[in-house]
């Protein structure tokens, strides 16, 4: 099970460092949790390094896929809002993917180097395109 959980001292962090010309968000953080619901009890299942991996690769995943779509349609429709989203998908894949704890690059890397790498180089190109 995997669940966001709000961080309201990072929307903080958000406003305040708008007055100053540039915005760091950090508004939660997804959670992943070893809980298996829809049983009698709550049944705990310890995660393997490649199910954290698997999911915590889903997150930057997701980011490439839509960076690619709306650099796509920025490109195709001459969108420069799209060129735009396509950037800070682009982005977030990256600092999502620097394997520090806690974030998912970490985790990632414990679990398959290759496919670390595949993921940083498919959103560094993307990030570098625009």
């Amino acid at each position: 099970e995997a669940e966001f959980k709000a961080w309201p001292m990072g929307l903080l962090l958000a406003l305040i460092t708008s007055f100053f010309g540039f915005i760091f968000a950090a508004p939660g953080a997804v959670y992943i949790s070893p809980v298996i619901k829809g049983k009698f009890a709550f049944t705990l299942h310890r995660l393997t390094e490649k199910e954290y991996g698997i999911v915590s690769l889903a997150g930057p995943a997701v980011n490439i896929i839509l960076g690619a779509i709306f650099f796509w349609a920025g490109a195709a429709y001459g969108f420069d809002i799209m060129k735009f989203a396509a950037n800070i998908s682009f982005f977030l894949a990256l600092f999502n993917l620097i394997p520090i704890d806690p974030l998912d690059g970490a985790k990632v890397m414990r679990w398959s180097m290759p496919a670390w790498l595949v993921s940083i180089l498919l959103a560094g190109a993307g990030y570098l395109l625009l």
